[in-house]
């Protein structure tokens, strides 16, 4: 009996795509966004003109139905350039949050938006990675190729002065990001340049938490494309990193508290950046602190924060003082941990205890320290630019 195909769902409408973009902002589903690299972006100049009309009339005719849409194209834009867009479209999405009133599905969006910008949007790797400008010193031995994994809402402008201080030249500068098509794009091309360049020596230079995820997906990616090209013949052809510098990282990986005080920072800095005389309405921080405690938002964070739990040290039988090493560390890696003591977002208690951890399960030769600097989160090296640039060499130094 021939048993008739059944039709093919009908492809989602523009709305269904705008009210799901709209669900995964505000619980942080991001694993459910709609794409935003596949498409062309619109031009910024022009969904920065809608969202500002949209924010001056929210308050006398409610929202738009087109305000959805204009905040995915909004995101689709500011993924692709953080420093050029953000600024601009952080301000417009601040009018809108504080405008709309309460129960506003795209007030709501916009103050979601905010915080995906503060602790997580990235920007998608480009080709090839700009070497950075004249700064300090090289710091790379032997040719060495440094990759930055950054902090919660840094920009590649950001990275590119750490990278600039430090004389790091061709330096990957990899944006932390939340949105998996960003990620996974930016991983992918990351390890075929790594692989592109071997058997050049390479090094991970990683801010904050938010890197420490980064590694922690970074590494799982290695470990996956190292052992597909294993089983088709032959050695691994992607190298292992030498070195893993650390700063201001890793901090609890399970404290949302923690989160939420580091969102808040990244906020503010971002805030900063969109105009220096800029202050948060009482309406806006107040919408993006009713979804940072909404019963879908913890619980996402936690699960998007997983990878972490793969590079946690844990007992094990036969390693030195019952530690071994995480499955996907490489073995043969030296590391080291910059940190203060007046860290405010990463706690210098949890990073000590890590670092002490690693140090006791690190074989292979590896070598693993800590050195403490001045600051507070991520800006040691402004702070402590001697002590912090020599304790960084003596580790490249080690890279082979």
């Amino acid at each position: 009996m021939l048993v008739e195909d059944e039709p093919a769902a009908a492809p989602p409408t523009a709305a269904e795509e705008n009210e799901r973009f709209a669900t995964a902002v505000t619980t942080r589903a991001l694993h459910t966004l709609p794409h935003v690299l596949r498409d062309a972006p619109a031009k910024v100049d022009t969904v920065l003109l809608q969202l500002e009309s949209m924010a001056t009339t929210a308050a006398a005719k409610g929202e738009s139905r087109l305000l959805l849409g204009t905040l995915r194209r909004a995101l689709a834009c500011v993924v692709r350039d953080n420093d050029g867009a953000m600024p601009r479209v952080s301000a417009a999405l601040h009018k809108l949050a504080s405008a709309l009133p309460a129960g506003s599905r795209g007030g709501d969006v916009a103050a979601g938006l905010l915080l995906l910008f503060a602790h997580g949007l990235g920007e998608a790797l480009a080709a090839p990675p700009p070497a950075s400008p004249p700064g300090g010193e090289a710091l790379t031995p032997r040719n060495c190729k440094v990759v930055l994994l950054g902090f919660a809402g840094g920009t590649p402008s950001d990275l590119l002065k750490y990278s600039s201080r430090l004389g790091y030249g061709d330096a990957e500068n990899v944006c932390a990001s939340e949105i998996p098509e960003v990620y996974e794009a930016s991983m992918d091309l990351l390890l075929d340049r790594l692989r592109a360049a071997a058997p050049r020596p390479w090094a991970i230079h990683l801010f904050s938490k938010a890197g420490f995820l980064m590694l922690a997906r970074l590494l799982r990616r290695l470990d996956g494309r190292r052992l597909q090209e294993e089983r088709g013949g032959g050695a691994a052809r992607t190298p292992l990193p030498s070195a893993i510098i650390w700063d201001s990282s890793p901090g609890a990986m399970a404290d949302y508290r923690e989160f939420v005080s580091g969102t808040w920072a990244a906020a503010e800095k971002m805030a900063r950046a969109a105009a220096p005389s800029f202050a948060f309405s009482k309406e806006a921080p107040a919408r993006m602190d009713r979804l940072l405690h909404s019963a879908e938002y913890a619980p996402a964070v936690r699960d998007s924060y997983a990878p972490m739990q793969s590079l946690n040290v844990q007992p094990g039988e036969g390693a030195c003082h019952g530690l071994s090493l995480p499955a996907i560390m490489p073995e043969a890696c030296h590391h080291l941990f910059l940190y203060s003591e007046r860290d405010p977002v990463c706690s210098p208690d949890e990073i000590r205890q890590y670092c002490s951890a690693l140090a006791s399960a690190v074989t292979g030769g590896a070598s693993c320290h800590s050195v403490r600097i001045g600051g507070t989160h991520c800006d040691g090296l402004f702070w402590s630019g001697a002590e912090y640039t020599a304790a960084v060499r003596k580790t490249l130094a080690l890279c082979v």
